[in-house]
């Protein structure tokens, strides 16, 4: 395949190179050869350590720089150290505060097998030779140890991070030593989270750890069951349509989420077929290209091969996807509570079936309405496929040099394509605006630096009301009422002088797809019995109050969710009455809502919202005793109200005495205090 156009959308994008960087690895075997019944052993949290020594300076390796002029050498090529390539101690403290942070996470995240031996340090040994000086180092009491590093890179050099694994434990493959390479012009100033509203550097360190624990298909071959060290007997899969390779891990846990989610047993090729699975990713170069999720298909999990989150809130996620890789590589068990739903094609965020052929069409004729720009439609519509951001795209472009075969993939309506060949050119919207938990946004003719987020109530899926920004500051709003009656209508909505459209959706689809966005799991997703939305679920009015979101949460424990335990969902109590004005346009501060939805469900029933009240006797006994309470209300409010026309009529003669004495000593003030200014 011969594509002319490879420009990628340098807006706010991170681009992992990890196959090219860390292709050609030399890595060893550690500890004893064991052969044991892995049905009988104990799984624990996984315990990581992070050696900060070469960025703290308190080791020198020789290769990270330190002062201005210094010669280091990295990946083939020489730089001459500048300031920017040095760490300042406000970086030092950003990058451990923030790894640190996501060991935490992970430690929550992942259990494994313990490793009880010594760790030995491995030096990186890769296209380029030696890109580490470690030396003779051991570690014990850890499942694997991570060498945090700083290495220089060019100015036009997207790579915010890189990792991979450098030596493996001898019985399951399972990686035990591996080096984080950062870029030290991408370090943020300030410490992140998973919660953070910026959280790109925190979720790009989690997607290099994860190429680190074997997300890579250098590791592919080794993946295998939870119960055995031989690797599974069918790991991959791959057939031509449309003139394109496809590719698929069709491990078992790849299979149960394609099966849910596809709801196909097989992808059927052009030539030949494969039991449906996880999509990798073929575009993006030597890179990107073997080691990822398909970003077309997979478009907001955190392992996709570029993300294009911004400053301006959330976007990459941990998703079911991820976890089915993690799972299937045996060497891993995960706490699915932590993960979020893709609503990025989920079958729950359109009418709980799943999306005809969504996994292999062509994009223009199979995906929903709003999930990218359409070029057919002169009108500019901004919008997004979950209604909780709004950006730019890019596009129409044409890309030369296609087979017919091709063309009925990339471009069948011959309306012009986007400009990012990783995710298949598909002309997306950009996050560069984000909105707040309990908060959406409508489709419009009008950019997202004038059309603002809203507050937004449910009323099950039979209809919603959202608030419309009526300036610019959106300072002031109005309520659109959308219902499936009006599903489509456009409104004029002029906004001070100029003119805008905003678009109707359908309620059903609005209220699963923000649903989503906003809840953790709270059933196992791999189960494919469950679903984490119960139909007609309403908005609730207050939400119930979160556990704390930094605690950590228990091991794996297949028989329920926690309750309630959801850091990304409203705080309680938080400006009930709408968006605070004067929103900035990069994105709003995430400001809680009470009336939007994200509260999980205790009792485990996959977001039913609703509340129930008990209630004592029958209907007809409760209805007498209501009468009965009303006449000995009305009885009391007459005594009531003649008492209060007594005490009106005497508090009324008080003030008409009071007021002419006033007046007197008021003449007298203003004759004997004219010139007194206080």
């Amino acid at each position: 395949m011969i594509i002319s156009l490879l420009l990628v959308e340098q807006i706010n994008v991170h681009k992992c190179n990890h196959d090219l960087e860390m292709g050609n690895i030399t890595r060893t075997l550690q500890g004893p050869k064991l052969s044991r019944n892995l049905k009988n052993v104990e799984w624990k949290n996984i315990r990581i350590k992070l050696d900060y020594n070469y960025i703290d300076k308190s080791k020198d390796d020789q290769r990270t720089c330190q002062t201005v002029r210094q010669h280091v050498r990295f990946q083939g090529k020489t730089y001459f150290c500048e300031q920017k390539h040095i760490l300042t101690s406000t970086k030092i403290s950003t990058i451990k505060g923030t790894l640190d942070n996501v060991k935490t996470y992970l430690e929550r995240l992942l259990s494994v097998i313990p490793y009880n031996s010594d760790i030995q340090y491995t030096e990186f040994n890769g296209n380029y030779g030696y890109e580490t000086n470690f030396g003779s180092q051991t570690a014990s009491g850890v499942d694997i140890v991570l060498a945090i590093l700083s290495r220089p890179r060019d100015d036009d050099d997207s790579t915010l991070a890189s990792a991979a694994g450098l030596s493996e434990e001898r019985t399951y493959h399972r990686p035990i030593f591996g080096v984080v390479f950062l870029n030290p012009m991408a370090v943020p100033e300030q410490v992140q989270n998973e919660n953070s509203k910026d959280s790109r550097f925190f979720y790009t360190c989690v997607h290099e750890i994860f190429h680190a624990l074997g997300i890579s298909s250098s590791y592919f071959d080794y993946y295998h069951p939870h119960e055995s060290t031989s690797p599974h007997s069918r790991i991959t899969c791959s057939f031509t349509k449309y003139g394109r390779s496809f590719t698929f891990l069709v491990t078992p846990y790849a299979h149960k989420f394609a099966m849910k989610r596809f709801g196909v047993q097989e992808f059927q090729g052009t030539y030949g077929k494969c039991p449906s699975g996880l999509e990798i990713e073929n575009d993006g170069g030597q890179g990107t290209a073997g080691s990822h999720l398909e970003a077309r298909s997979y478009m907001t999990d955190l392992m996709v091969g570029m993300t294009i989150q911004t400053e301006a809130g959330p976007y990459s996620r941990l998703t079911d996807a991820v976890l089915a890789v993690l799972m299937d590589t045996g060497n891993y068990k995960v706490n699915w509570r932590m993960g979020q739903p893709l609503v990025w094609g989920h079958p729950e965020s359109i009418d709980g079936k799943p999306i005809p052929n969504f996994a292999i069409g062509p994009p223009q004729n199979v995906f929903p309405k709003y999930y990218m720009r359409n070029f057919s439609v002169y009108e500019k519509w901004y919008a997004s496929f979950d209604f909780k951001f709004s950006g730019p795209f890019s596009g129409p472009v044409t890309i030369n040099g296609l087979s017919n075969e091709q063309k009925q993939f990339y471009d069948p309506k011959g309306i012009g394509v986007g400009r990012t060949q990783v995710y298949d050119f598909i002309p997306f919207y950009f996050p560069n605006y984000v909105c707040p938990n309990g908060q959406a946004i409508l489709p419009s003719t009008m950019s997202y630096n004038y059309h603002k987020c809203g507050t937004y109530t449910c009323d099950g899926y039979k209809s919603f009301t959202i608030q419309v920004n009526k300036d610019l500051a959106a300072t002031q709003f109005e309520s659109v009422t959308c219902t499936k009656e009006n599903a489509t209508k456009e409104f004029s909505l002029p906004l001070g002088y100029y003119r805008r459209q905003v678009s109707c959706v359908d309620p059903e689809r609005f209220c699963r797809s923000v649903k989503l966005n906003e809840m953790k799991f709270v059933v196992d997703p791999f189960n494919p019995d469950t679903r984490q939305l119960n139909s007609d679920s309403p908005t609730p009015t207050q939400p119930e109050p979160d556990n704390n979101p930094s605690a950590p949460e228990p091991g794996n424990n297949p028989s329920g969710p926690e309750p309630g335990n959801n850091p990304s969902g409203p705080e309680p109590g938080n400006n009930p009455s709408g968006p605070e004005p004067g929103n900035n346009p990069s994105g709003p501060e995430p400001g809680n809502n009470p009336s939007g939805p994200g509260v999980e469900n205790p009792s485990g029933t996959g977001g039913n919202e609703t509340t129930t009240t008990g209630s004592g006797g029958s209907y007809e006994n409760s209805k007498a005793a209501e009468k009965k309470a009303k006449k000995k209300k009305l009885i009391i409010i007459a005594a009531c109200a003649g008492v209060a026309a007594l005490i009106v009529i005497a508090f009324i003669a008080a003030l008409v005495i009071f007021a002419i004495r006033n007046a007197k000593e008021n003449a007298y003030l203003e004759d004997s205090d004219a010139n007194y200014i206080v």
